[in-house]
Parts: structure tokens; C-alpha cells; sequence
């Protein structure tokens, strides 16, 4: 994982490039700040130019933090860390993640696995939400479907199984780069779906292909 950051706009100017304020608005809301000592979008708020979420959303967008609305359908309800920044399971992915970063992450590494015994115990969830809080720190994540009987990281995503995916990949039959989506609705994270179905998942995750693949990805 790496990092990538930009300095912040004002959150003034940022809101007139989205098209949320004009610049007469600009002006009458600077004249309200000073008069109650609002911070500068409270001022917005309360004038009535825009709704508090929309203040949220492009304060986020400011220090580069993406959450969605929650009417954006581009990724599952399940991965909950990309609609809010503030709730007690959001949080626990954090600490999860504060914890990787300490004992895993920090020793070199680049690649975590998610695992479980059993279906249904929650690891594709947790590692797309995982995923999420990654890129939400400016880092660049790669999220892989390693599951090949099950997959289910593109309909978290809203994206579709290609052909070619992990699987295809292993098998020799495509390039990483053709393999690799972007996720528009999170920058800094892209997916390698599990690809077509094939007929031998444990052999292809058991190769050495797999082992090299993983080298090169990280």
C-alpha cells in the first residue's frame, strides 16, 4: 500500500467549484461568520444554502476522505465504512486497522489475507470494509476475490466477474493490467475480482504461480 496526498481547499472555494455555492452566497455567508463566529460552512447551513450533509460530504472531499451518500448504490450497504465516518462498527474497523498497522504492516509488509473456516463468518465483508478504510487514508489498495468457488467482492462493488480476473490470471490467460478494475466510487482502491469459474480453485491458490503473483502485486 502506498500513499498519495493533496493539500486542502478552502472549503469556501471547494464549494463554489461544486457547484453548491455562488459566489454571492459566498459573500453573504462570510458577512454571517463574522457576525455569530460560525465556522464557515455552519454559516452556509444556516443561511439555508445547502443541508448539512452536503457540508459533511465536501468537508470530507476537502482532506481527502471519501464517504458516499447513502443513496449512492455504487457499493453494497454491507460496506458500511464507505457511508459514514462516525458509528461504533466503523469505528471497529479502524481500531482494526490502527492494530494492523502496528503489528503487521509495520514490520514491511504489504499483503494481508482474510480467511475463515466456514462460509458466512463474515471475511468477505470485513475485508472489503477493511479495503475501504485503507483507501479512506490515501493509500492505494488492491482488494483480491481469492474466493473461487463463492466470490463476492463484485457485488459489494457493483462490479462485473470478468473473465478476466484472479482466476484467469493464475491460469496463464491474461495480464494483471487488463485484470485489474479501478473502484470509481473509492480513489485509491481497484478490485481483482476472482474471475471465470474454474475447475480447479485449491490447486490454482496452492501454485507457485499464485505465490509469484502475490510478489509482484505487493
Amino acid at each position: 500500500m502506498s500513499q498519495h496526498t493533496s493539500p486542502p481547499r478552502s472549503i469556501g472555494a471547494q464549494l463554489v467549484e461544486e457547484g453548491l455555492l455562488t459566489q454571492d452566497a459566498v459573500e453573504r455567508t462570510l458577512i454571517r461568520q463574522q457576525e455569530k463566529g460560525q465556522r464557515f460552512g455552519e454559516a452556509a447551513v444556516s443561511l439555508g444554502f445547502m443541508e448539512e450533509g452536503q457540508l459533511a460530504q465536501s468537508l470530507a472531499r476537502q482532506y481527502g476522505f471519501t464517504y458516499l451518500a447513502p443513496s449512492d448504490q455504487r457499493i453494497d450497504k454491507s460496506v458500511v465504512t464507505a457511508f459514514t465516518p462516525e458509528n461504533l462498527v466503523v469505528e471497529q474497523y479502524k481500531n482494526l486497522r490502527s492494530q494492523l498497522a502496528l503489528r503487521w504492516f509495520s514490520q514491511g509488509n504489504q499483503v494481508l489475507a482474510i480467511c475463515s473456516l466456514e462460509a458466512g463468518e463474515g471475511r468477505s465483508t470485513t475485508a472489503a470494509n477493511l479495503a475501504v478504510v485503507y483507501a479512506q487514508m490515501g493509500k492505494k489498495v488492491l482488494l483480491i476475490d481469492a474466493d473461487l468457488r463463492n466470490p463476492t467482492q463484485h457485488l459489494l462493488f457493483s462490479e462485473a466477474n470478468k473473465s478476466q480476473g484472479l482466476s484467469s490470471v493464475l491460469a496463464g490467460l491474461h495480464h494483471f493490467e487488463s485484470a485489474i478494475t479501478p473502484i470509481s466510487a473509492m480513489p485509491g482502491l481497484s478490485l481483482l475480482s476472482s474471475g471465470a469459474h474454474a475447475p480447479n480453485p485449491t490447486e490454482l491458490l496452492a501454485s507457485n504461480r499464485f505465490a509469484h503473483a502475490m510478489e509482484i502485486l505487493a
